[in-house]
């Protein structure tokens, strides 16, 4: 099992898969492909399962929960730092195909939410395990979302519904 400290990724266009560079402690890479495919069955799941793992225990409907989530993923944009360099990988790794995704939840002293990430080959030969608190989870699916713009995917935390107005009265912008 291959424990990752750090995820980069970037968008592989002649292979149309987006890479994934797993860096361990001792700072070892591996690089997992991960396909439209496979990703868009994740945005299917990912955020359905984020609700049911809340921490709020107050009685809630499905359109709140729904609602909550979109919220903290808006607010783990503005929250969670990234860096951003050109990318490539400058040495051969070995590289491996993501054939399926496991996530789990564990919930830190600190109140939060961790979630544990598991990207296994076909053939369960390669195991890269990430924990992540939800908040990097969130940040980190928006900026896969925007490497691969290209694909015909929806972001399931976008509110396509929201309508935004701004007015100007004397000199005071309102939204």
């Amino acid at each position: 099992m291959f424990i990752a400290q750090s995820i980069t990724s970037f968008y592989n266009l002649e292979q149309d898969r987006l890479s994934l560079i797993f860096t361990d402690v001792d700072q070892k890479q591996l690089m997992g492909q991960l396909t439209r495919q496979m990703f868009k069955g994740l945005l299917t799941k990912l955020p359905d399962w984020l609700i049911e793992q809340s921490t709020n225990n107050a009685p809630q409907s499905t359109d709140q929960k729904h609602k909550i989530n979109k919220i903290l993923h808006q607010i783990s944009q503005q929250e969670v730092n990234v860096t951003y360099s050109k990318t490539q990988p400058e040495h051969q790794m070995e590289t491996f195909l993501i054939g399926s995704l496991n996530f789990s939840k564990t919930k830190p002293e600190d109140g939060g939410l961790n979630i544990t990430l598991r990207f296994i080959n076909p053939d369960n030969t390669k195991n890269v395990t990430i924990t992540l608190k939800q908040e990097q989870l969130h940040k980190l699916i928006n900026e896969i979302l925007k490497q691969v713009k290209n694909w015909d995917l929806n972001n399931p935390w976008q509110n396509k519904d929201t309508l935004m107005i701004s007015l100007d009265q004397a000199n005071k912008v309102m939204h």
